[in-house]
């Protein structure tokens, strides 16, 4: 028999991102095992953790193989991420426990964040396996105040299937490896200084080598740690609609920039145009540095920290490059003027009560030329 060999056209589809495929569900969600699908398959879903940089699923591969040739292929790759520089376990046999000839395999952790909201708060999804019990734990987390709306509860095998495969697919949550996403959950409830009461007793329940590898690696070691700023300029990948993100603007702030906003538009002490567009261009500097307040900058530092590992992970360098120059502009205390991506949300939120008022004076000053034009 000759050399295994992946295809490349399966690979690709894998890198992409989660499929409605079976080996895409071993790669991206956990669940089954590689010795389900034929060598073939095996090697392409193998090669795809590669070029995903999951080591975990590699290490799965060498454990659940039956196949000689896909432990060989699997063997080969774990060693391929070694000489890359990535941290990859020992192999260890797969976990399962035994009643007479039954067994019950145990899957590995399934961890999904999503996108942050306009508050910077990741709604997350965290799932872990046992020989009898299956808990899954769910919120939102931010590093602005720790953690809102989580709970956890006790379910069967097939609800947590559903569990995740709504997660990744209704809300297009991102799978990350256990070890990366329990640290940025951890990170989360610290800098927030909220932990949920019943968080430690779940992070153990995901293995202790899981929390180890969470405490002592740093998911951002291959990303930019300085900041550039022609790269920070570089904001439209973030203002993609694709992604939805927005900072948020506050029912206070904007409710005072609308006020400030109205007088300026209706102001007639105003010399000329461009006095007024620098009034209005003051008050949305003001506004964005005033929403950027010391929450909202511990979260959203967390968030595109979060945003820039996940675009990695997507293959999606220009995103990844945008949110983590966000992120250390916002780690070194840059004014929420000076950070393109908060100024432009603002602008875009404020920019609806501008055209709405000039929408409204130019019905007003229709209005008045049809009176004036009226016969006495």
């Amino acid at each position: 028999m000759g050399k295994l060999k992946h295809d490349l056209a399966t690979v690709q589809v894998l890198v992409q991102g989660p499929a409605d495929l079976p080996l895409s569900e071993w790669l991206h969600g956990g669940l089954g095992v590689i010795s389900d699908f034929s060598d073939r398959d095996a090697a392409s879903a193998i090669e795809a953790a590669v070029r995903l940089k999951r080591p975990d699923r590699v290490v799965a591969a060498q454990a659940e193989a039956g196949s000689k040739a896909v432990r060989k292929y699997a063997a080969a790759a774990a060693h391929k991420l070694r000489s890359a520089g990535v941290t990859v376990a020992d192999a260890l046999p797969r976990a399962s426990w035994s009643l007479g000839e039954e067994a019950v395999e145990v899957p590995p952790p399934v961890t999904l964040i999503g996108m942050p909201d306009p508050d910077g708060w990741l709604p997350f999804v965290v799932v872990s396996f046992g020989q009898q019990d299956t808990v899954a734990f769910a919120g939102l987390a931010g590093a602005g105040h720790g953690h809102r709306d989580c709970h956890h509860s006790h379910i069967g095998r097939s609800d947590a299937r559903k569990l995740v495969h709504d997660a990744r697919r209704g809300h297009a949550m991102h799978e990350l490896p256990p070890h990366v996403a329990l640290h940025f959950l951890d990170r989360a409830f610290t800098e927030g200084g909220k932990r949920p009461h019943e968080w430690d007793h779940f992070a153990d329940l995901v293995g202790a080598g899981v929390v180890t590898s969470a405490r002592v690696l740093d998911p951002l070691r291959d990303l930019p740690s300085e900041l550039d700023p022609a790269a920070l300029a570089q904001v439209e990948p973030l203002l993609d609609p694709r992604h939805q993100l927005l900072f948020g603007v506050t029912e206070e702030h904007g409710q005072a920039a609308v006020g400030e906003l109205v007088e300026a538009l209706g102001s007639a002490i105003e010399r000329d145009d461009a006095s007024r567009t620098r009034r209005i261009k003051s008050i949305l500097d003001e506004t964005a540095d005033r929403c950027l307040d010391d929450d909202a900058r511990r979260a959203w530092v967390l968030a595109f920290d979060v945003l820039s590992v996940i675009a990695r992970d997507r293959a999606d360098a220009a995103l990844s490059v945008a949110a983590r120059q966000t992120a250390l502009a916002l780690a070194a205390g840059h004014a929420g003027r000076e950070v393109p991506f908060v100024r432009a949300s603002v602008e875009r939120q404020l920019s609806t009560v501008l055209e709405a008022w000039q929408r409204s004076m130019a019905r007003a000053d229709d209005a008045g030329e049809d009176d004036a034009a009226a016969p006495a």
